[in-house]
């Protein structure tokens, strides 16, 4: 038996809609033709052909046939791939043209679309704030559509035994999940961050409404301080091997970070800040600083924390900041950031480093960009390997390793407040948040096998999976 597991960092409803979109995850361009080939005498003409999964990194050097790549498998059909980080979006022509993208679009502030070097036309790649607009003006599934595919994807989680989330959504997947939840026999306890165009009538919604289930929180707002490793976005200090004019994206500096997180900690609400990159993380904790010099008691956390200098980590640790990590990243990105990170100087995944200043760490997966799996998470943090082990593989960075109860405490933590003090909120009394397995699931963290099935999973002190009485 072991306590349920929180996935403190998730797309839900992106999550459970991912599930039925196209999957382009570790291709290669020719791979992603031959796939698209197979699939495209099944589509209509003039349909939305929508997925996810695209890695640069796999073909960075055949950029060049980006452009007009998409046209030639879909030549009547809009077509949109977002990228496996989720920070850059692939169109195709007619794609752009039914989002009103021009030749002669400029760059967005914290953005960029890629041109072609010869004739200057857009390639239809789209980075960062570039690509969150036109992602804005895309076709939206419907209501009944999102609502069909919500179960299954909750279910995986319960099944993970993962029974709380911290859900980073818009303000209508808000409302849909609540809606559905609240009807649902599947019972999950959710905090929900949104962006500043959400904020006011996301926080009005949940301090208005009577009679909502204290299986819902608000927990606050939600700003990028950069972009991402696989579309060399992360803000850094040193630039990326094989291009040193590119030190990333810096989306938002420290004055708009403060601007707009002062506003929030106003409000009473935490301060979330999506930092990947040694320069942005910089940039948010001198945000931070004001902001705890006005608000002590402000929650401030910021995620993923994949590249960080050894001042920061003692910057985050005397401004009690929380790092909320996604260890799966380390498993998927490691090979990657030894190509592209080779001449930085900070440390990378430095979640033994986190521990080891005694800041408060919070585990989840961010899906759909990783799998929910609290098990790989674990195992990534615990020994920065993936399964099987493989003797010619080395461990990465062992000295970043975290202990095997501060990573089982960040992949169950459930409340902001608790994991700031000494209060475990597990013991006699407490409403049962728990998991019984058939298998010890660390006798699988440490050396694989078959997976553990959960055979009882308990949230809040109701059962909500039970295989053991059927």
């Amino acid at each position: 038996m072991t306590r349920s597991f929180c996935d403190s960092h998730i797309h839900l409803a992106g999550f459970c809609v991912a599930r039925s979109q196209l999957h382009l995850d570790g291709m290669t361009l020719d791979e992603i033709h031959s796939y698209l080939l197979q699939i495209a005498h099944q589509r209509q003409a003039g349909t939305w052909i929508r997925g996810r999964g695209w890695e640069m990194n796999l073909w960075c050097d055949q950029m060049h046939r980006v452009s007009g790549f998409l046209d030639s498998v879909f030549p009547e059909n809009p077509v949109s791939f977002v990228s496996k980080d989720g920070h850059s979006l692939w169109l195709n022509r007619i794609a752009m043209a039914e989002t009103g993208l021009s030749s002669d679009q400029t760059d967005p502030p914290g953005g960029r679309y890629d041109r072609d070097p010869q004739t200057g036309l857009l390639t239809g790649m789209l980075r960062e704030t570039a690509a969150e607009e036109v992602l804005r003006r895309l076709p939206k599934p419907t209501e009944t559509e999102i609502e069909a595919l919500l179960p299954d994807g909750i279910r995986i989680l319960i099944e993970n035994g993962i029974t709380s989330v911290h859900a980073f959504e818009n303000e209508t997947n808000i409302h849909r999940l609540i809606r559905y939840l609240r009807r649902s026999s599947q019972k999950l306890k959710c905090r929900f961050y949104v962006e500043s165009h959400d904020f006011d009538s996301v926080f009005r919604f949940f301090h208005t409404e009577r009679d909502l289930p204290d299986t819902f929180c608000f927990g606050g707002l939600k700003l990028f301080a950069d972009g991402a490793l696989g579309s060399r976005t992360a803000a850094v200090t040193c630039p990326y091997n094989h291009d040193s004019s590119n030190f990333g994206l810096l989306v938002m500096d420290r004055h708009q970070i403060t601007e707009a997180g002062l506003r929030a900690a106003e409000y009473g609400t935490d301060v979330s800040v999506h930092a990947i990159g040694d320069r942005a993380l910089g940039e948010t904790l001198e945000a931070f600083k004001l902001i705890r010099s006005r608000f002590p008691r402000t929650v401030l956390r910021v995620e993923h924390i994949q590249l960080a200098r050894k001042n920061d980590i003692d910057c985050m640790k005397e401004l009690g900041v929380i790092a909320s990590i996604q260890p799966s990243h380390l498993l998927s990105d490691r090979a990657m950031a030894a190509e592209i990170w080779s001449l930085q100087t900070g440390l990378l995944y430095p979640y033994g480093s986190l521990e080891n200043a005694a800041i408060p760490i919070l585990f989840g997966s961010d899906a759909p960009i990783e799998p929910p799996d609290p098990f790989r998470s674990l195992r990534a943090a615990m020994f920065r390997l993936d399964w099987p082990d493989d003797p010619d593989i080395p461990v990465w960075h062992p000295d970043e390793i975290m202990s095997i109860p501060a990573a089982a405490h960040s992949a169950c933590a459930t409340n902001i407040r608790r994991i700031l003090s000494t209060d475990t909120g597990w013991g006699e009394g407490c409403r049962a948040d728990l998991a019984v397995w058939d298998r010890d699931p660390m006798d699988y963290i440490r050396s694989g096998g078959p997976r553990p099935q959960a055979l009882l999973v308990m949230a809040g002190g109701s059962i909500v999976l039970d295989r053991l009485t059927s």
